[in-house]
């Protein structure tokens, strides 16, 4: 069941789980994080106040973070967030909750080689 969350949320919930599985797996390897929300950045980065209905989420995603030292956060352009894209696209069909690739499924690897190469092509391509 879906349900209503603001745009922050969307962005931070898979952050959330994402950081969840690393740490259950024991991953402790540097993590990049890349947004195309400006605003998550800098919530992740700089804080986020108080009065606001993310607070107690992005404190947990924070405190998530830091039990690994070295992960990053950095903002990049829409453009630039294919593969991430494509991923939420494709996940539209997946009827599993939560899905681990080990290495990246067969839809992907167009879209990643397009990324590694630096080629940009519209969203629905």
């Amino acid at each position: 069941m879906l349900g209503r969350c603001s745009m922050i949320e969307v962005e931070l919930w898979p952050i959330f789980h994402g950081l969840r599985i690393i740490k259950e797996k024991g991953t402790y390897a540097p993590i990049l994080i890349e947004l195309d929300s400006i605003i998550v950045v800098k919530f992740l980065n700089e804080g986020c106040p108080k009065e606001n209905p993310c607070y107690s989420l992005v404190n947990h995603v924070v405190h998530m973070a830091g039990d690994n030292h070295n992960v990053e956060c950095v903002h990049i352009l829409w453009e630039a967030n294919q593969v991430a894209y494509h991923f939420a696209k494709q996940g539209l069909s997946i009827l599993e909750d939560i899905l681990v690739f080990n290495s990246p499924p067969p839809w992907e690897h167009f879209v990643l080689f397009a990324n590694s190469s630096n080629v940009i092509y519209a969203r629905d391509f």
